[in-house]
């Protein structure tokens, strides 16, 4: 099995990664895909204030 990682900054378009993600998803042979994975993550630091955000998918495929 092999796995396929996706990751974008929250504030980058989000169709961008929609995009690569479909193209992905369109290249596999039917029944290719085994599991599906999303998640966000956040981090906000103290000195500065500012947060990072992300996006990430997995996606768990035999070919």
């Amino acid at each position: 099995m092999q796995m396929r990682l996706f990751t974008q900054d929250w504030r980058a378009e989000a169709g961008k990664m929609q995009a690569e993600v479909n193209d992905f998803l369109a290249s596999l042979p039917q029944g290719a895909v085994k599991h599906v994975n999303t998640a966000t993550a956040a981090t906000r630091t103290a000195l500065t204030d500012k947060s990072q955000e992300h996006y990430v998918i997995t996606v768990w495929y035999d070919v």
